[in-house]
């Protein structure tokens, strides 16, 4: 079993860099580490000017150290959404057990499933709201 989550679009603040700069360099380690086109590049596009004015934020404003700027609503790998995997040791073992239920429930080797928690993954399902 892997466990991912994924993350909308961001940039976190150093405190000298603009948006559009923080979005250059983080595009720039995404291509060194050959991540396209399965990490899609951070946009700099009328959408993300959009999503960042909700927020009083330009792309010219240099975000305070450690401040993450989201730069856009969905959490999606298509506008450079981010993965993070998760140590699946600290899975809820409740929730593990409910994976391997819907496996079966497929008869398959190999099944990808998507699910929200209310709170976390490492919590049990049965004590948060979830949807699949």
């Amino acid at each position: 079993m892997s466990v991912i989550e994924r993350f909308a679009p961001f940039v976190m603040g150093d405190g000298k860099m603009t948006i559009r700069e923080l979005i250059d360099q983080e595009n720039a380690v995404r291509e060194s580490m050959e991540l396209f086109p399965c990490i899609s590049p951070l946009k700099k596009n009328a959408i993300t000017v959009k999503f960042l004015k909700k927020q009083n934020l330009t792309l010219d404003d240099v975000p305070v150290e450690g401040d993450i700027v989201t730069l856009f609503y969905r959490i999606s790998l298509a506008p450079g959404g981010v993965v993070k995997t998760i140590d699946k040791t600290t899975v809820s073992m409740k929730n593990t057990a409910l994976f391997l239920k819907v496996l079966d429930l497929f008869d398959a080797n190999i099944l990808g499933i998507d699910v929200i928690f209310e709170h976390d993954i490492t919590k049990d399902y049965t004590d948060q709201k979830c949807i699949f």
